[in-house]
C-alpha cells in the first residue's frame, strides 16, 4: 500500500482534482451567476428544503361547558389520513377493474337474469362505497390543515397531493433500478470486479465464474422486475402532471410538477427526479434556484469546485505525511548504519 501512495496520489490529483475541477469552473463561468449570488442562492435553498414544518391546527370539544383545545400536528397526521384514503381508492380501482373484466366475460356467454341481476347489484354496492370514500377524503379538511392552499381548487389540491406522494414512491424505485443498473456497469467496465470474479485455482475459479453468472442473472431479472412498475409508476404521475397542468390557475401561485422521462436512461439524468414536488404557493419573488435551470447547474458547479479544494488540501496532508514517514525511515536507516 505505501509503495503505490504515490501512485494514488497522482493519480487523485490529475482525474479528480484536475479533471473534475476544470469542469465544474467551465460550468460557473458559463452559468451566467457569480460565485457570490450562487452562495446566497445555495444558501436559501438549503433554509427551504431543510425548515421542519411545526404549522398546528387546533379544534375544539365540547364538554361540560367546557372548550378544550388540543393541538395536533397537521402535516403528520393529514398525511397518515391520506395514505389510508389513497390506498382505500387504489383497492376501490382494482375491484372496478375485476367488476368490468367479469361483466365482459359474463354478457359473452348465454347468463341468466338473477346472475346479470347480482352483478348489477355488485356494481351499484361499489359505486356506492366510491360515493362514500370521496366523502372520507373530503372530510380530511385538507384546506384546514393546510391554510395555504385555502383559496386552490379541492381537485387540483387532491392530484397535487398524490403527485407528491407518487413521486416519492417513484424515486425509491429508481434509485433500486439505478443501483441494480451500477452493478452491471461496474463489472462490464473493469472498474471493479466482475461479479463472482476471483484469483485463486482453476477449479475454483470456475466455480467462481459460474456464481457470477448466476449474480449476473440475478441482477438482470431484479432490473426486469423492478422495471414494469416503475413505468406504470411514471406513466401514472405524468398522467397527474397534464391534469394538474389542465385544472391549474395562475392566481394560485403553485409551481406545477413537471413530467419524467419513461426510459431509464434519460430518467437516471433527469435532475428533476430529485426534485420534490411542492404543495405550498410560492409567495413573492420565485427563487431563482427553483426556476433557472443554469443556477441549480451553477449551484452544483460550486459543490463540485468546493469538494475538490478539500480533496486536493486533503491529499497535501496525505503527501507531508507520507514525505515525514520517509524522513523517519531514512533517519532510522543512517542511525542503524
Amino acid at each position: 500500500m505505501r509503495r503505490e501512495l504515490g501512485d494514488w496520489l497522482r493519480r487523485r490529483l490529475r482525474k479528480g482534482v484536475g479533471d473534475q475541477g476544470t469542469a465544474a469552473r467551465e460550468v460557473l463561468h458559463d452559468c451566467g451567476a457569480s460565485v457570490t449570488e450562487l452562495q446566497e442562492q445555495w444558501a436559501d435553498q438549503r433554509a427551504t428544503q431543510l425548515s421542519i414544518r411545526a404549522r398546528k391546527y387546533c379544534f375544539f370539544l365540547s364538554h361540560s361547558s367546557t372548550t378544550n383545545s388540543i393541538s395536533i400536528d397537521a402535516p403528520s397526521r393529514l398525511k397518515k389520513e391520506l395514505d389510508n384514503v389513497l390506498a382505500l381508492q387504489a383497492d376501490f380501482d382494482s375491484s372496478t377493474r375485476v367488476l368490468q373484466l367479469a361483466r365482459t366475460t359474463i354478457e359473452k356467454g348465454n347468463a341468466s337474469s338473477s346472475v346479470l341481476d347480482a352483478l348489477a347489484s355488485l356494481e351499484r354496492s361499489h359505486a356506492r362505497l366510491m360515493t362514500k370514500t370521496e366523502a372520507l377524503y373530503l372530510s380530511l379538511n385538507v384546506h384546514d390543515r393546510i391554510p395555504e392552499l385555502k383559496d386552490v381548487s379541492l381537485e387540483f389540491v387532491q392530484i397535487l397531493l398524490m403527485a407528491r406522494d407518487l413521486k416519492i414512491n417513484i424515486h425509491k424505485r429508481a434509485v433500486g433500478s439505478f443501483f441494480e443498473w451500477d452493478k452491471l456497469d461496474r463489472a462490464v467496465g473493469g472498474k471493479d470486479k466482475p461479479l463472482g470474479a476471483s484469483s485463486s485455482t482453476d477449479l475454483l475459479a470456475l466455480s467462481k465464474v459460474l456464481l457470477g453468472t448466476k449474480l449476473h442473472q440475478q441482477t438482470r431479472k431484479a432490473i426486469a422486475k423492478r422495471q414494469p412498475a416503475l413505468m406504470a409508476a411514471i406513466r401514472k404521475y405524468n398522467n397527474y402532471c397534464e391534469q394538474l397542468s389542465q385544472l391549474y390557475n395562475p392566481t394560485w401561485v403553485v409551481s406545477l410538477p413537471t413530467p419524467l422521462p419513461t426510459t431509464l436512461v434519460d430518467l437516471r439524468n433527469d435532475p428533476t427526479l430529485m426534485q420534490d414536488v411542492w404543495i405550498t404557493p410560492s409567495t413573492g419573488e420565485v427563487p431563482r434556484w427553483l426556476e433557472d435551470i443554469d443556477v441549480r447547474d451553477g449551484i452544483r458547479a460550486l459543490l463540485k469546485h468546493e469538494q475538490c479544494l478539500e480533496e486536493q488540501r486533503r491529499l497535501g496532508i496525505e503527501a507531508d505525511n507520507m514525505c515525514q514517514w520517509f524522513g523517519h525511515e531514512l533517519t532510522a536507516i543512517q542511525v542503524a548504519l
